[in-house]
């Protein structure tokens, strides 16, 4: 209800800033207290539910998060389908929002602190190092006596320099940087062309301000969350990649937070579970012929939906099966027929989570259809959570309306709302070494509404995900790349800086070794 307040206080500090220049602490300050507020609000409920010693909540927890499911699987049937199970979606949705509510009010009781609200950024300036910057981006609609179309967008730069108040960056061309730019990006990477302008509109300014720094901790906003920034390429040809080691967080203050998750013992948890090459298509295990729903029966097209099958992930599960078994770590494979949704949902107790398979994310859907990826149209435009997922075995099945494959009532496809009930909470890193799992519907100051934020929601402390279409190869090559230099004791986001330098040195054009970021906490 205030979000439109702090864009106002934002405008006016950007007005003022020659007047009142200490008005950029204060817009600082105001920005890392509420960013990602939602998302640390959950993980947070979810943290204290669970270190209670109230039966009655965590019953009560338990049965929101089964009602959360049973919602996930009503999303995925059709309204004919609906009407002859007499399952009222509507209802139910509205049973879970209140149980949620009810949750946040309990849990809220027992913890009433926020670590977040009394950092300031002179807590985080505190924290940098001689060769460190960090760099907080803002995005904000511009007011003036009233609200316009246009878009600002402000990085506020700390150093171990800064002394009376952050360095202030502000962009005016939010609009163009949201739109023409970034169509601009995104082309130039898929056809392979040199990018003479993205460093240019979108990091020279700051870069400007960060000189001699080789660590750059970042915490995006908006549009930035859409872009590899290692990828930019200075005018000498030079890429962003090789002068900065780029630091992706969810919020700079979380260089000044204490970190009360406790170190995983490294000799105790060295468990990984592996997913690929899902057999997509699967054929009946049952003898008898099973009829057509009467979700075939409805209004329903009936075009093939054909899901390729992705040879290339069997040989990637194969090799880091063989780099884990060289550390002795243990590890679960699960590929072909095994890779499944139930099986994915079962998963605990891993410190190392590998997911090789098809990505989605719907951004332009078509309100002629009934269902994209067998979820209803209607409800997916109004939750971006339903717009993304994971494609596990026995998708195509569903998509094609064959329900005889299915197990335990699962349809292969995994959304980002099934996924924020998975048990993360042990995960040190998990790799979605698919395409563009990092892609989601952005929201100003909460991050990306998609696979990641689902992720981060059910525990995971790191995730590398990619922002537009993978090459078999060069993602193999990634992948064991990193985890050499991981499992051999580099810290994660320092291995995966090394690896895509690594690939960058046997193939030059950023399309084939930028796709990937990383982002997550910071290390200990």
């Amino acid at each position: 209800m205030l979000k439109e307040r702090f864009d106002m206080f934002n405008c006016y500090a950007t007005s003022r800033l020659e007047a009142k220049p200490s008005l950029i602490g204060d817009m600082y300050n105001y920005h890392i207290s509420t960013k990602g507020l939602l998302l640390n609000y959950v993980k947070k409920m979810k943290k204290t539910i669970n270190a209670s010693n109230n039966p009655e909540l965590k019953g009560k927890y338990t049965e929101w998060k089964n009602s959360k499911e049973q919602l996930s699987k009503l999303f995925s049937m059709s309204k004919p389908e609906l009407q002859r199970l007499g399952k009222d979606i509507d209802s139910l949705e509205k049973a879970v929002n209140t149980m949620e509510k009810e949750l946040s009010v309990a849990s809220s009781d027992i913890n009433k602190s926020n670590d977040s609200s009394s950092i300031t950024w002179k807590d985080v300036q505190k924290k940098l190092k001689e060769n460190e910057a960090s760099v907080e981006i803002i995005r904000f609609k511009y007011f003036n006596k009233g609200w316009s179309d246009s878009t600002f967008y402000a990085a506020l730069i700390l150093t171990k320099e800064t002394v009376d108040n952050p360095k202030f960056v502000l962009f005016r061309n939010g609009n163009d940087l949201d739109n023409a730019y970034l169509r601009n990006y995104k082309n130039l990477i898929k056809q392979k062309f040199p990018d003479k302008k993205s460093y240019e509109v979108y990091w020279e300014p700051i870069d400007a301000e960060i000189k001699g720094k080789d660590v750059v901790y970042v915490s995006l906003d908006g549009v930035y969350n859409n872009i590899s920034l290692n990828t930019l390429r200075y005018p000498d040809g030079k890429f962003l990649l090789d002068n900065k080691f780029v630091y992706i967080i969810s919020n700079t203050a979380d260089l000044a937070r204490e970190n009360t998750r406790p170190k995983i013992d490294n000799e105790k948890n060295n468990k990984g579970v592996l997913f690929g090459f899902p057999k997509y298509k699967m054929e009946s295990t049952k003898k008898e012929e099973v009829k057509m729903t009467d979700l075939l029966k409805s209004n329903e097209p009936k075009h093939e939906n054909e899901v390729s099958e992705l040879p290339g992930t069997k040989v990637e599960i194969e090799k880091i099966k063989l780099q884990l078994d060289e550390k002795k770590w243990t590890s679960d494979v699960f590929m072909e027929e095994n890779a499944t949704e139930a099986n994915m949902k079962k998963i605990k107790n891993y410190r190392l989570v590998h997911i090789a398979t098809h990505g989605f994310f719907l951004n332009n859907l078509n309100e002629q259809e009934s269902r994209e990826f067998g979820v209803d149209i209607e409800k997916a435009i109004q939750n971006p959570l339903l717009r993304s997922g994971l494609l596990f075995a026995g998708a195509s099945n569903f998509m094609n309306f064959d329900q005889t494959t299915q197990e335990k009532d699962e349809n292969g496809i995994l959304t980002s709302y099934e996924a924020l009930n998975l048990n993360l909470d042990n995960v040190d890193l998990i790799v979605l070494s698919a395409c563009e799992t990092g892609l989601g519907q952005v929201m100003n100051g909460e991050g990306v509404y998609g696979l990641q934020r689902s992720f981060q929601v059910a525990g995971a402390r790191n995730m590398i995900m990619s922002l537009w279409t993978v090459n078999d190869q060069t993602t193999q090559e990634l992948m064991t790349t990193f985890y050499k230099n991981w499992l051999g004791g580099e810290e994660i986001h320092k291995a995966f800086y090394n690896a895509q330098k690594t690939l960058k040195e046997m193939y030059k054009d950023p399309y084939y070794w930028g796709a990937f970021v990383i982002q997550g906490e910071v290390a200990n």
